[in-house]
């Protein structure tokens, strides 16, 4: 049963898109669940990457598309249970999961035993205080704040979580993933990808906690990540992992939770650019049904892949984390500081980033590098094209 001001399922603007994505998304992960192994990578040729969070993301996606009735959820997480802790790795993308798959178990009435072993589970991804990237540490915070919720501890916790999102975002709203402290070196880097997961990190947050004091730094974000997009199925492209799925499943998932996928706010911009990554989505598809890591990727060659990326994680994640936010958007009531966002502001530069936006009438888009960023490391393998300025890296 739907709670009071929750939105009816048949309400239209990207819904129905969405909707399709979810089955098509859950129908291939679906035919990739294996007994005794979970979810298979056909890339890999075997299972998916056991230090990743494909396992319980695949779970997750599962259990809410196809519901608790079919058994096919429960493969990918009893092969997650099943490796010894030394084995698994991404401990606050696995932690965030387990939350929410357990939240969905309880819903959906699954049996006592198995939520008490995922709630067990939560502590075998052990947290930590520092990460070399500040998404990780967005994340874990958010880890954090929503098991201080569970012992009524809540209020510190947003703090915390204030206090970091404040420290990594740029007055105009763009998320700062390196340095940890910006302010000390006066510059930071912005890659959209993480950009966008610290927008539904952020979201996530708001829609548990109903902190009203999220709701202008979300709405800055929400400019943001319009401002980085070029109308035309893109999404910016500075910083590694461009284009990638994984950010671009946050993305959509917080426009779905910010309500940007009903029919009222279908024609803002944010509602356009919902719409529009998934009409690019549905081209993005490989034959098996999954969805191909970036727009370049084609044929499945590694263009423009890095080399964290797994085609069977990034899905799982994908059909995840849109699920989800389908799912609580649909049953719940949105907290009133969602409903209080107001994005709307046209952003054409960010100066403490160093990024320029060039338009025309006629449709030229150009996302320019004014200055560069700092990169986290240089490789004699791979290539950091973030501390160049004075150049082009998004041309439509």
């Amino acid at each position: 049963m739907s709670s009071p001001g929750a939105v009816p399922a048949s309400e239209g603007g990207g819904h129905e898109a969405l909707d399709r994505c979810l089955s098509s998304l859950s129908e291939a992960l679906h035919g990739y669940v294996q007994l005794g192994i979970g979810l298979y990578d056909p890339l890999r040729g075997g299972a998916t990457a056991e230090d990743h969070y494909g396992q319980n993301a695949a779970a997750l996606a599962l259990l809410i598309v196809r519901g608790p009735d079919d058994p096919a959820w429960r493969e990918p997480l009893q092969a997650w249970l099943a490796l010894p802790v030394e084995r698994t790795g991404h401990a606050p993308f696995n932690r965030l999961l387990l939350y929410l798959l357990g939240e969905m178990m309880e819903t959906d009435g699954v049996e006592v035993g198995l939520r008490r072993d995922v709630a067990a589970a939560r502590a075998r991804c052990e947290l930590s205080r520092v990460y070399p990237s500040n998404n990780w540490a967005l994340l874990a915070e958010l880890c954090r704040l929503l098991e201080a919720r569970e012992a009524n501890a809540e209020r510190a916790g947003c703090e915390g979580f204030l206090r970091l999102l404040d420290r990594w975002t740029t007055p105009a709203g763009g998320f700062i993933d390196y340095p940890s402290r910006p302010s000390a070196t006066g510059r930071g880097a912005t890659p959209m990808a993480y950009h966008h997961k610290a927008l539904f990190v952020a979201t996530v947050a708001a829609w548990y906690t109903g902190e009203p004091r999220l709701a202008s730094r979300i709405g800055r974000m929400l400019d943001w990540a319009v401002f980085t997009w070029d109308g035309a199925g893109h999404t910016g492209g500075l910083g590694r992992s461009s284009h990638a799925l994984y950010g671009e499943a946050c993305l959509l998932a917080s426009l779905v939770m910010l309500g940007y996928a009903e029919a009222a706010r279908a024609d803002e911009p944010a509602g356009r650019l919902l719409r529009d990554v998934l009409a690019r989505w549905s081209a993005q598809a490989r034959e098996d049904g999954l969805l191909r890591l970036n727009p370049a990727s084609a044929g499945d060659a590694r263009t423009g892949w890095d080399s964290y990326m797994r085609l069977s994680v990034y899905n799982a994640w994908t059909a995840a984390v849109l699920a989800w936010a389908r799912r609580v958007r649909r049953d719940r009531a949105a907290p009133g500081c969602l409903s209080a966002v107001a994005g709307g502001a046209c952003l054409t530069a960010d100066p403490e980033a160093g990024l320029l936006n060039l338009a025309s009438h006629a449709g030229f888009r150009a996302h320019v590098s004014t200055r560069g960023q700092p990169p986290q490391a240089f490789s004699a393998r791979e290539v950091e094209l973030r501390y160049a300025g004075g150049v082009p890296f998004h041309v439509t």
